[in-house]
């Protein structure tokens, strides 16, 4: 559900996975290791591949997330 990026027992799991699926192998072990470089970056990635607008709606701090999010909070409890 893409409006509730305001949960945080929900977004992060969304986020994680979301990243996980963008990141390739190789940076995945040195992010675990350590701070990512601007150089380990050129090695392995050609192009930019995080989606800004996806990632922002997924945190919940897009308008359109937040919006949603109320509007749902607030037909659920008036559904109540």
């Amino acid at each position: 559900m893409m409006w509730a990026g305001s949960h945080p027992e929900d977004w992060a799991t969304r986020v994680e996975r979301m990243v996980d699926e963008y990141l390739p192998e190789g940076l995945k072990d040195i992010a675990a290791q350590r701070a990512v470089t601007r150089e380990d970056l050129e090695k392995v990635v050609k192009k930019p591949v995080v989606h800004g607008d996806l990632l922002r709606h997924n945190l919940g701090v897009d308008k359109a997330s937040r919006y949603m999010d109320s509007f749902m909070r607030g037909s659920m409890k008036w559904l109540a």
